[in-house]
């Protein structure tokens, strides 16, 4: 008896051949991206690196402190600007308690209002004394709502009848909150 020996054929020569053109599709991938990277990107960096460079060197110490007056100035004014978004809420609340205490026949000018301190300061204006004593008994019944304390000074009468004063106001801690 005789016992041949064939080769078996296998089904998985298509799974074998689309394995090998995916690796190396991905081979061929790589390489491109590695060559663009290498012949393109890299010497583009590397003269921007060398402008900022040269560029850096020029300065001169002159240059560099106008630079950084610039930057603190810049740094102050963004200080500021955070202060007054933080405090944004805070200050809203107060605008919507100040015409309770407010005489309408007084024109407030020379707004101050410090927002850490929980103060306000202002100058005032109006056409007679009874105004102001109307405003002072408004200020004393808000006592204890929106206003700790207040005081009114520089109390002066023109020769027209026209009353200025200066009004210092202690606002409430829960006003703020």
């Amino acid at each position: 008896m005789a016992i041949e020996i064939k080769q078996e054929k296998k089904n998985d020569s298509l799974v074998q051949d689309i394995f090998l053109v995916v690796s190396l599709v991905c081979v061929i991938i790589s390489f491109s991206v590695y060559i663009y990277y290498a012949n393109i990107v890299v010497p583009k960096k590397e003269a921007q690196l060398r402008e900022l460079n040269t560029a850096f060197g020029s300065l001169t110490e002159q240059d560099l402190k106008q630079k950084e007056e610039s930057l603190l100035n810049a740094q102050k004014i963004i200080g500021d600007f955070k202060i007054l978004y933080e405090n944004n809420p805070k200050v809203s609340r107060f605008f919507d308690a100040f015409p309770t205490w407010t005489h309408p026949k007084i024109s407030y000018s020379g707004f101050n209002l410090n927002v850490q301190e929980k103060t306000v300061f202002m100058s005032g204006a109006t056409s007679g004394f009874r105004s102001v004593m109307e405003q002072i008994a408004i200020l004393e019944m808000e006592q204890g709502k929106t206003i700790s304390s207040f005081d009114i000074s520089n109390i002066n009468l023109s020769e027209t009848g026209a009353v200025t004063f200066d009004l210092n106001v202690s606002l409430s801690p829960d006003l703020f909150k």
